[in-house]
């Protein structure tokens, strides 16, 4: 299904919100920018990487920054959502899980010896790793202070859709929301939240909330569609 006319606000990096614009675009969708964060990658003792056995990877952008690292062993390695696989598909071992979330990916290595496992994320995460397994922060997340004013003309006229796809980015969003006077005209924009966590933090502000089922960009998408066909 197309949707004519309608906008939606992407909140990730400008980087990302290029990437995926053109996902939306292919629905019928007018993407606006409004990038929230920005990344820095940070200087880490690489050779820590050859003393586990298992290396588990809290994101995309983990995996982006940490796969080049990486040699062809037989490490295991745990990753939080599929769209990291494109930063391994030369790597000769396969020995790859994916997780949707990292409760998820928890559940499935508990009971092991963390001593093993070393964890790779950045300075932000949503829940701190068992205890005894080893983390190192390899990226920052940067969350804006300030909407610049190239992105406030271009949600001037109001969006249709939000999309919001981490509890930090809704968190920023609302603040500068509120700090910019636009809660006001942006309370009846359809918010598309990637999970029910964030969904909760977005309920008090906006009359309108959803998550999908699954946990991901496509599930936002399917998300979309399926309301403007209920809506058509």
């Amino acid at each position: 299904m197309t949707v004519c006319k309608k906008s939606i606000l992407l909140t990730r990096s400008i980087e990302e919100n290029r990437e995926i614009s053109g996902i939306f675009e292919n629905i019928g969708l007018i993407p606006v920018f409004c990038p929230l964060l920005e990344y820095k990658t940070l200087e880490f003792d690489c050779a820590a990487l050859e003393n586990y056995s298992d290396i588990i990877l809290s994101s995309k952008r983990a995996s982006c920054v940490v796969a080049p690292l990486l040699s062809d062993k037989t490490q295991n390695l745990w990753i939080v959502g599929k769209s990291s696989l494109q930063f391994f598909r030369s790597r000769k071992n396969k020995n790859i899980r994916i997780f949707e979330d990292f409760e998820l990916l928890e559940k499935s290595i508990a009971g092991k010896d963390f001593k093993d496992f070393l964890y790779l994320s950045s300075n932000f995460i949503s829940k701190e790793p068992p205890e005894g397994m080893r983390r190192i922060v390899v990226y920052e997340t940067l969350y804006a202070k300030k909407i610049d004013e190239i992105f406030l003309k271009e949600m001037e006229p109001g969006v249709d859709y939000i999309s919001l796809f981490s509890e930090n980015c809704a968190k920023t969003f609302i603040e500068l929301a509120k700090n910019y006077n636009l809660l006001e005209k942006l309370r009846n924009s359809y918010i598309i939240a990637i999970s029910s966590k964030v969904a909760e933090i977005a309920k008090p502000y906006f009359n309108k909330v959803s998550y999908p089922k699954n946990k991901n960009l496509e599930g936002m998408v399917e998300l979309i569609i399926e309301h403007e066909k209920n809506d058509s």
